[in-house]
């Protein structure tokens, strides 16, 4: 129908009598004079309706395949049918029972009044053949003009409203969904540099080793730590540091492969997830590829900043067989870099781990040492 104050609905009788076809438009639409009956104070009921109402635009059928033909092509069109009229009997071919399973069956949303002046079916019956459904009128014949007229402007704005309730509903949903895209997108990733972050980086990591597990791949996993960042936070402000921190990774991100995985970890630091690794040595082009793009100045808001990179490197399945291990052997190898004089990568070895054990050790026994 037309959206405006006063739509055009599409009414679609389904009559092997011609004579029905003419009562109906007669009553629906005053085609060929008003029945007499409609005179006075119901004609007067009649042009109130018509005036705040509907208009209607009737089709025609005679058997119940030709009704269907007519739906088909009405909902291909775009322009569905909302009310339809169906005698009960149709013969020969389907009778009206029939006919509007197979009219549902193509537009569930059409509103349909049985026309019926024998109970060929008991409401039992149609009920077991149709269902419960607030889409189905029963109207004896022969009619009364009001109580069609009625029904007719009833069940066409009825099917205004569901198709308005169905659109808002789906526009609704519309609506949640892509705020559960958004909302699942920024859980996953770091709000400034729009990188993988912690949640899904461990997500993914998880996934790489089950893949490498499965097909006997390695993959590396690089821990990258900036050095001197600290110092531009200190000053030149948190600002300008994020900026610095937007503009390594752009590029870094332009030096990775398609298959590569890096994440934010928190502050400076990030992780890379390398997979399909023919050999360790290509994570170490890998790291210094990084650290190589790293070493032009970076000139921001007026100001010439340096930063390099100090690269840890842990390889699956030899520096750990779970995301857990192997993340705090890359960290362990990060920090060994920095000790041997930072902007460098060091692939991590059973020396690093112990070291750090000792380490942590070590500091364990200083915070008792006074007690």
């Amino acid at each position: 129908s037309c959206e405006t104050d006063n739509p055009a609905y599409r009414v679609l009788i389904v009559d092997d009598n011609q004579a029905i076809h003419d009562d109906l438009r007669k009553i629906l639409i005053g085609e060929g004079g008003g029945p007499a009956e409609l005179l006075g104070d119901e004609e007067l009921l009649f042009q109130k309706v018509e005036i705040r109402g509907s208009r209607f635009e009737i089709d025609s059928a005679y058997q119940g395949r030709d009704g269907l033909a007519m739906v088909d092509r009405a909902v291909a069109e775009g322009r569905p049918y909302a009310l339809a009229f169906v005698d009960v009997r149709m013969p020969p071919g389907w009778d009206g029972v029939q006919t509007v399973v197979q009219l549902w069956k193509a537009y569930p949303d059409l509103q349909v009044v049985i026309c019926t002046a024998y109970w060929d079916y008991s409401w039992n019956d149609i009920v077991g053949n149709l269902g419960h459904s607030d889409n189905l009128l029963i109207l004896k014949k022969p009619f009364d003009n009001i109580e069609a007229i009625q029904l007719a402007h009833a069940l066409t704005r009825k099917w205004t409203v569901s198709r308005e309730a169905r659109a808002k509903r789906q526009d609704l949903e519309r609506m949640v969904q892509q705020a559960t895209v958004e909302l699942t997108y920024h859980a996953n990733h770091d709000a400034l540099t729009d990188l993988p972050n912690r949640r899904l980086f461990a997500d993914r990591l998880a996934q790489a080793i089950a893949l490498a597990r499965r097909h006997g791949e390695k993959l590396a996993l690089l821990y990258i730590d900036l050095d001197g960042f600290k110092l531009v936070n200190d000053t030149l402000g948190h600002t300008l540091g994020d900026l610095l921190l937007c503009e390594v990774v752009k590029r870094m991100k332009d030096r990775l492969r398609q298959c590569d995985t890096l994440a934010r970890m928190g502050g400076d630091e990030f992780t890379l997830i390398a997979t399909e690794l023919t050999e360790p040595d290509a994570a170490q082009v890998l790291a210094r590829r990084l650290r190589e793009v790293l070493l032009a100045p970076f000139l921001i808001d007026g100001n010439q900043l340096f930063v390099t990179a100090s690269v840890g490197i842990a390889i699956y399945p030899q520096d750990g067989r779970d995301p857990t291990d192997l993340l705090r052997n890359a960290d362990a190898a990060m920090y060994a870099a920095k000790r041997e004089g930072k902007n460098r990568a060091v692939f991590f070895n059973p020396q690093i781990g112990q070291a750090a054990n000792d380490r942590l050790e070590f500091e364990t026994h200083l915070r008792s040492a006074l007690e």
